[in-house]
């Protein structure tokens, strides 16, 4: 994938704290992590899966493009826990609003 020009990355995980922390203990990610414990999160954002045939009570994979000024410009939400978005689609989405510049 390109560079993003200004682009940011967060990974919102509805686990614990202890539980993230453990995961990601000897291999940090270059961006933000960060823990939706209560769920709030992605109950707001529509991800959430309370029962599911690959799952209880977690969040779907879900990919959120979101402008400076809070506009989402992109969404997927994957239907089970192995789907993953297209990375072009991904990449077109964040790409063509970055360039717009600040």
């Amino acid at each position: 994938m390109k560079e993003l020009p200004r682009a940011r990355v967060a990974l919102v995980l509805c686990q614990s704290r202890d539980n993230v922390a453990a995961f990601f203990d000897a291999d940090r990610p270059p961006f933000a992590v960060l823990c939706d414990e209560t769920r709030d999160v992605a109950r707001a954002y529509g991800v959430h899966q309370l029962l599911g045939f690959d799952a209880f009570n977690i969040a779907r994979p879900a990919t959120f493009v979101i402008d400076r000024t809070a506009v989402v410009r992109f969404v997927f939400v994957a239907s089970h826990q192995f789907e993953n978005p297209d990375d072009d689609a991904v990449e077109h989405a964040a790409l063509s609003w970055a360039a717009q510049g600040p």
